[in-house]
């Protein structure tokens, strides 16, 4: 058995930023991994085209992640939809990924509320390793209402509400069917 290391949050945002000095696509190939395990994720559940797919996106490198993977699904004929409950990017790379979405004509217009779209499944991109705190507001009621729905989720680096360090919940955490992690366990 080999044995794999386990990162801690801290340094994989540190690894992060140090790639982005010289990889500056770094997270072009990480929001295209994530449309690519959505679109296996539909397939082996075995959903078409016409799943309704809602991305849960934060103001983050993690939502920016997301709307990369957004316009992918969008260039391949998907129409999913986005929750932005934090508000959109507005700074870094994850601004710039949501300025080449809208400089490629995606239209961009967040939902209400989550699940306001019924979604077949939901892509969690809202904190990734960055949580330190209990979730609150219209967060924390969506991932109760995704505890009833039980509605099929995605989660981008570690599931919302989930201590990346420890594990720990952080008060109420998401529970994800799949996660797709970038550099490091």
């Amino acid at each position: 058995m080999t044995l794999q290391p386990l990162w801690r949050g801290d340094s994989l945002r540190l690894l992060d930023e140090l790639a982005l000095v010289d990889l500056p696509w770094l997270m072009e190939i990480a929001g295209a991994a994530l449309a690519d395990a959505i679109l296996r994720e539909l397939g082996r559940r075995h959903m078409g085209s016409s799943a309704g797919v809602e991305l849960w996106i934060g103001p983050g490198n993690n939502g920016g992640d997301g709307l990369v993977a957004f316009r992918h699904l969008e260039e391949i004929g998907l129409s999913p939809s986005i929750w932005t409950p934090l508000g959109l990017p507005q700074s870094g790379d994850a601004a710039d990924a949501l300025n080449q979405l809208t400089a490629s004509g995606v239209a961009l217009t967040p939902i209400d509320s989550a699940f306001a779209s019924k979604p077949d499944l939901v892509v969690d991109c809202l904190f990734g390793t960055g949580l330190s705190r209990p979730l609150s507001g219209e967060i924390a009621e969506a991932v109760e209402q995704h505890a009833k729905l039980q509605t099929p989720l995605i989660a981008c680096d570690v599931p919302s509400g989930l201590c990346a360090d420890t594990g720990r919940v952080l008060g109420a955490a998401l529970r994800a069917d799949l996660t797709v992690t970038f550099g490091g366990l």
